[in-house]
């Protein structure tokens, strides 16, 4: 498996909090780094995966099992296409 290096932007309560920092590890975060800037809440990933979409996938996922948080869009746009991100939100969350 290779390391993908990435950023997801996150909407929800703040992420900055001990408590919600611990639930954050606790659902699988704990290979991010949680980071605010300008009023913008991120988590830098280094994950381990068997591609760069299996990758952004799981921490889509992680992220959003922790109560109130919603990722919003991932920041580094070479590393999945666009495309592939919105065929996944399509799949994880129907309208």
């Amino acid at each position: 498996m290779q390391t993908y290096h990435f950023t997801l932007i996150v909407e929800g309560p703040d992420m900055q909090d001990e408590v919600m920092i611990n639930a954050l590890f606790e659902n699988g975060c704990d290979d991010g780094t949680v980071g605010r800037s300008d009023g913008v809440q991120f988590i830098v990933f280094d994950r381990e995966a068997a591609s760069p979409v299996e990758a952004v996938r799981s921490a889509i996922n992680d992220i959003e099992q922790t109560r109130g948080l919603k990722v919003i869009r991932i920041a580094d746009t070479d590393l999945v296409s666009h495309d592939e991100i919105t065929d996944y939100i399509k799949m994880e969350h129907p309208a």
